[in-house]
């Protein structure tokens, strides 16, 4: 898996050096608040080649994060993982015995680094994405009154939600329906 490779223009851009083959090309926006739509698109050898990124307007689920005693947990990082359609759309003929992942943060400048590299940087989104299993995981950091709003595909399917602090010390995980309304999670007395 290749980037991510940022651009300022929305309208167009180019992904220069890409080999030949069937891509994913994915559109995440850490200004907007739009799914982390993919397409799929066979780049042909040695020509351009053009697709249109349609990202559609997501599903937010939103919530609060509160200690046992009720008091809103700021600064944890809530990471919503869905599943996606992406490995029967990417892999017509057969999957590779290796598929890489990307994980990434961006912090609310724009900046993005690998999970796990020090950076100045307070990360308030994660992005991964597991081409191979068909999962995208977005992740983003609660405000001082323990909210949250994370940008969902579906507002209807079951989603798996993790409560950590940092990027690793995980405090729960909870399944929840995204139209079921505002979330509150309870994470208990560590």
């Amino acid at each position: 898996m290749d980037g991510p490779r940022p651009f300022a223009n929305s309208d167009r851009f180019e992904l220069a050096n890409l080999p030949p083959g069937r891509k994913a090309v994915f559109f995440f926006s850490p200004t907007e608040f739009l799914t982390c739509s993919y397409q799929v698109a066979v780049v042909p050898e040695g020509s351009d080649y053009e697709i249109i990124l349609r990202p559609r307007a997501c599903h937010p689920l939103q919530g609060k994060i509160v200690d046992a005693n009720g008091t809103a947990m700021g600064g944890v990082y809530v990471t919503a993982t869905e599943t996606v359609p992406l490995p029967q759309e990417l892999y017509v003929e057969s999957k590779p015995a290796v598929v890489s992942g990307l994980e990434t943060t961006i912090s609310a400048a724009g900046v993005t680094s690998s999970i796990g590299a020090n950076s100045s940087e307070i990360p308030v989104w994660i992005l991964k994405i597991q081409p191979g299993d068909g999962r995208i995981a977005r992740g983003v950091i609660t405000d001082a009154h323990g909210r949250f709003s994370v940008p969902l595909s579906s507002a209807d399917l079951p989603v798996p939600l993790t409560v950590s602090r940092g990027l690793a010390d995980v405090l729960k995980e909870e399944i929840v329906i995204p139209s079921a309304g505002f979330a509150r999670i309870i994470i208990p007395n560590q």
